[in-house]
């Protein structure tokens, strides 16, 4: 690490060579982002970018360029989306990283170097490596970290067209990097010995058939069972090769260079395991004009112990067998032939994973197995726990519980079952996220299987008990504690649970003797029905809601200015110090930006009230979110009945990270949640449920209704998608009509709509300015569409890194209870989640997430609601089979909280308060403000980040051709619409700025590798070499040109490029 805090630095190690090596790689862990070169090249990388910006919703090791050495073989949800939550970014150094650096390196001088990037200010690098100059293994050259010459350097420094990881730069004043202790593990799927294993086999072939086909074999003599086993394999031509009838590989093209790895344990066996390759003559010209040509094969593979040892090997070479015909092998087989040695820097390894995923009919088939068999297992087991039940003297004819004795057994099995159902939810939620590491690990499942023994000997312990009937709450309560405990450790913790479980039973079965009797004397039967003694009591549930309240508002205020406002709230906050300026939304661009005045006039007001600071404009948005929380409560109590169903659901959303992000930002959003609910709530009192006879209380709602409306769209537009929601609702519920006493509602609706209509005119006249060819629209984001159709429908019911699964889950199997309830006033709701998905779908032309964000509590809560409905129903149906055998409702209820806590990351969201977020842009200006001197120059390459320090910059630099937006066009110039300034797009224009200053600031994004469009590319290639670095921070660094640096000339266009493009 460097010596000093910052987010990145910067590696270098030369290596000089004789020949090319025999072999070589390198593996690491990086804290956090990293990017790989080998001579200049970029050969590996991994970063937790989206659209070229940090996105710490990603998935471990979302965009990692060695795909097949992720987290497991099920590919991720693709949503092709990111955006920012109150969660630190997965620390995606816990996948250790492989690279093949064979073919890479050179005779002569080589160069390795990293780029590393972290969040917080002490990002880290553990890398270790080895080169086989020759192929004497004993020998190689060394190149881990702490004990051989890397060079590092605090800033991505350049000289004239050299960069940093260039071969040819001079490193000679960089220094040595900060050893540290390594404390923590890290996890890879990839055996060492597929890199470090130097290529043992040859390359061979055999007799051709008449069909110009070469089949080779050979047998593997197992003496057990393989830990882990791999094979490498190459063709020259289009071959495929079988593992005990298993096909593990086939390519039909020509590539001999490539090296494929597979992983086989699972398709070998003890004893003779048989190994098949079928090549084929290619069609293509070259082969058929090169008549000596051989077919070859090449392979090799091996055995490993626990301990990483190889146990046995296999190799093509001459004891392989060439088959002329494969239906009768005993009259047609002669020895392979060896063609030569392969050549080991040319391979380009290629990490393909288990061989066994191929087979998805036969993995199915398995899967299928496996769970057919674990329920019968289970039901004999339940059977026979049952029939032993039923034996016990505690179960004659004087207890009340005459079950079956299956349902006896099933009974004993369901806080098992409930604990495995939690396991096997979370296992699939964090599949993408570092909790999910530990399911991978060798003996996981034992694990959760011996825990599963353990609460199943716990209930049994508690069947067992003496019952006395004077205290049965007491020991329910006591009982539900214990399992509720102990399970939840088992899901959070997994680490010395069955002992802690065994002992916790023991400690249930004596104290039910002796403690319990003499120290529980109050009896808890009251305090097992909540919402008994909640509206018995209100004064709890008040306290319990103020505690959640206070806890939402902390969440959400502490160290509010850490994190640089984002470019979004720079418009805002642009646009709000117009309106105290002018008392109009003037923004530094002279552009009047109308979106949401019902967001920015208030905001304007409390900022003159209690001053203009960037946190103080976050405040706003946090009391909002108290009062959305509030509304939460208020809603689900409503629709639930239920105080403490109430109370879970405000907890849950209090400390929800997409929650917690926008509640922090100086933007509409959070506000527009909040009149969502309050517009649903009185939409549901008003239309939904009040009574037409009844008209007292029924007004008072829909003027609320309509007035909340009215300023939801006034605060942002997109919500017009629930329009037709409402009407749909009014057009089912609220009948019949009667004119001479609703005559207030058609004129409301009617108020409503002129004043987003009137907005939207005032905001296409003042505030829409004229698209030109570069932006990515030629028209406004809300209009009809059907494009990428899947985008907010995934994004929203799966959700950052898998966060909403298990709400969809719930929240699709409530729709479907309540559906068979007919309970259409609820069913309305959740059809309300589905109606605005779908208009948002086919209105909004614009794809991000934060447009789904206004219904996202009504979508969580009802997937709570769900969940402890379904609970109470799914445990008052045991109740009744096994009568007072267990406390089943709360087992359920129980497993329910257990599961809602499970989806929730609380270690990510404490750590996000001490990482940078977003990038650091305001951190870049404020150093531009200290250091500027008179007659500087400053390009950006974001959109108003400057406008409210710098008071803009002077040229805009777009870090993508195609850009919603950003720019338009004005006097036959491309202006940035933001800060008003010009655009910069070509080395032309660029030369022409530097020839008229001394000094320019170069302010960019953070690219771990230059734009895809090509001239785009070379623009922001000249950007790094013509100045220095002076600031490097995260997401974003800074550079300074001087005159005396010069100007590096490029080969213009023809005639020059001066103009708008």
């Amino acid at each position: 690490m460097p010596n000093s805090p910052r987010h990145r630095f910067y590696l270098r190690r030369t290596i000089t060579l004789a020949e090319s090596p025999q072999g070589g790689w390198l593996r690491f862990s990086a804290d956090n982002d990293f990017v790989l070169y080998v001579n200049g090249r970029a050969i590996g990388e991994e970063y937790s970018y989206f659209g070229r910006i940090p996105r710490n919703s990603l998935g471990l090791g979302k965009y990692f360029s060695e795909t097949t050495q992720t987290l497991g073989e099920i590919a991720p949800y693709d949503l092709r989306t990111g955006d920012i939550i109150q969660a630190s970014y997965t620390r995606d150094w816990k996948l250790t990283g492989y690279f093949d650096l064979t073919r890479y390196l050179k005779p002569g001088k080589n160069v390795i170097a990293l780029e590393v990037q972290a969040s917080h200010l002490h990002p880290r690098l553990l890398a270790e490596g080895r080169i086989y100059p020759t192929l004497d293994t004993t020998t190689p050259i060394s190149l881990n970290t702490g004990s051989t010459d890397w060079q590092l350097s605090p800033l991505p420094t350049n000289r004239q067209k050299l960069k940093w990881f260039d071969v040819e730069f001079p490193d000679h004043d960089w220094q040595r990097p900060k050893k540290l202790v390594v404390e923590e593990t890290t996890y890879s799927r990839v055996s060492l010995h597929t890199v470090d294993r130097l290529l043992q086999g040859q390359w061979i072939t055999g007799k051709e058939t008449d069909h110009d086909e070469v089949y080779l074999q050979r047998q593997w003599m197992l003496s057990s069972s393989p830990h882990r086993a791999f094979v490498r394999l190459a063709g020259d031509g289009p071959f495929s090769v079988v593992v005990n009838e298993h096909l593990i590989h086939q390519v039909d093209t020509d590539d001999a260079d490539r090296l494929s790895v597979y992983e086989i344990t699972r398709l070998l066996h003890p004893g003779i395991n048989t190994l098949s390759a079928r090549l084929v003559k290619p069609l293509a010209p070259e082969w058929i004009s090169e008549q000596d040509r051989p077919l070859s094969f090449f392979l090799d593979g091996w055995v490993e112990n626990r301990q990483g040892q190889i146990e046995s090997e296999i190799a093509t070479d001459e004891t392989w067998q060439s088959l002329l015909s494969i239906e009768d092998i005993n009259d047609s087989i002669h020895q392979a032939s060896i063609v030569q040695t392969p050549i080991r820097h040319i391979f380009n390894r290629d990490y393909q994973g288990d061989a066994t995923q191929a087979h998805i009919g036969q993995y199915l088939v398995l899967q299928g197995l496996w769970m057919g068999g674990g329920v019968l297992i289970a039901l004999v087991l339940a059977w026979s726990i049952g029939h032993w039940l039923r034996q016990q003297t505690a179960f004659g004819p004087d207890r009340s519980d005459q079950s079956k004795p299956m349902l006896l057994g099933l009974g004993v099995l369901t806080p098992g079952c409930l604990f495995l159902c939690i396991v096997g939810l979370l296992k699939h939620r964090y599949a993408e996220a570092e909790r999910g590491i530990f399911y991978t690990l060798v003996g996981t499942n034992q694990l959760i299987l011996l825990i599963f023994i353990c609460i199943v000997i716990l209930t049994m312990i508690w069947v067992c008990r003496p019952r006395q009937s004077t205290w049965p709450y007491r020991m329910t309560i006591l009982f539900l504690t214990s399992w509720l405990t102990c399970t939840g450790l088992s899901v959070l913790l997994t680490s010395y649970l069955p002992l802690m479980l065994v002992a916790a039973g023991s400690l249930i079965y004596y104290a039910s003797n002796t403690f319990i009797q003499q120290s529980l004397y109050f009896d808890l039967r009251y305090y097992l029905q909540p919402r008994a003694w909640c509206v018995a009591n209100p004064k709890y549930y008040y306290w319990l809601l103020t505690a959640i309240l206070i806890l939402g508002f902390c969440l959400r205020a502490y160290d509010i200015g850490f994190n640089d406002l984002e470019p979004d709230e720079n418009v805002s906050y642009d646009a709000v110090r117009g309106i105290l300026r002018s008392g109009a939304p003037i923004a530094t661009s002279e552009i009047w930006y109308t979106r949401g005045p019902f967001f920015h006039y208030p905001l304007a007001l409390w900022l003159k009230i209690v001053g203009l600071s960037p946190e103080n404009a976050r405040m706003w948005s946090v009391l909002w979110a108290v009062g959305t929380l509030t509304m939460v409560f208020v809603f689900t109590r409503l629709i639930s009945g239920k105080v403490w169903i109430a109370l879970v659901a405000t907890l849950v959303l209090a400390i929800d990270p997409w929650e917690l992000w926008y509640s922090r930002n100086v933007r509409f959003y959070q506000q527009t949640q909040f009149l969502f609910l309050l517009s649903y709530w009185s939409y549901y009192c008003g239309f939904i449920q009040a009574s037409v006879q009844y008209q007292g209380p029924k007004r008072w709602y829909q003027y609320i209704c309509c007035i909340s409306l009215a300023c939801i769209l006034l605060t942002q537009e997109v919500t017009m998608t629930l329009l037709p929601s409402f009407t749909l609702g009014a057009l089912y519920f609220y009948r019949p009509y009667q004119w001479r006493s609703d005559w207030r509602v058609l004129i409301s609706s009617f108020m409503t709509s002129s004043l987003f209509v009137f907005n939207a005119m005032v905001f296409s006249i003042k505030c829409l300015t004229p698209l030109v060819g570069l932006s990515s629209m030629t028209t406004g984001h809300l209009k009809f569409q059907v494009a990428n159709i899947t985008f907010f429908g995934t994004d929203f019911f799966v959700g950052f890194n898998r966060m909403h699964i298990i709400y969809t889950l719930l929240f699709l199997c409530g729709w479907l209870y309540f559906c068979h309830k007919k309970d259409g006033r609820t069913l309305f709701l959740f059809n309300t989640v589905l109606l605005n998905i779908t208009f948002v779908t086919v209105l909004v032309s614009l794809k991000a997430s934060r447009y789904t964000y206004p219904f996202y509590p009504l979508f969580s809560l009802l997937s709570i609601y769900s969940a402890f409905t379904l609970a109470q129903w799914f445990g008052d149906r045991l109740q009744q089979w096994v009568g007072k055998l267990l406390p089943m409702k709360g087992i359920a209820i129980a497993a329910t909280v257990l599961l809602l806590l499970g989806n929730i990351e609380p270690d990510r969201i404490l750590a996000s308060y001490s990482e940078s977020l977003t990038p650091r842009h305001l951190e870049i200006s404020q150093y531009i403000v200290d250091h500027k001197q008179p007659g500087d120059v400053v390009i950006s390459n974001t959109p108003s980040v400057h406008a409210n320090v710098l008071k803009g910059a002077d040229y805009y630099v777009p870090h993508r051709m195609s850009f919603f937006d950003a720019v338009y066009l004005h006097n036959g110039r491309l202006i940035d619409r933001w800060e008003g300034r010009r655009v910069l797009t070509s080395n032309d224009q660029l030369e022409h700025v530097l020839n008229r200053a001394d000094r320019v600031w170069i302010q960019v994004f953070h690219q771990p590798q230059l734009p895809r469009d090509a001239e785009l590319a070379k623009f922001y290639d000249t950007l790094q070499t013509i100045s220095q670095p002076v600031l490097d921070t995260y997401g974003t660094s800074l550079r300074l040109w001087q005159k005396n640096d010069g100007i590096l000339r490029t080969s213009p266009n023809r005639g020059r490029d001066l103009g708008t493009y």
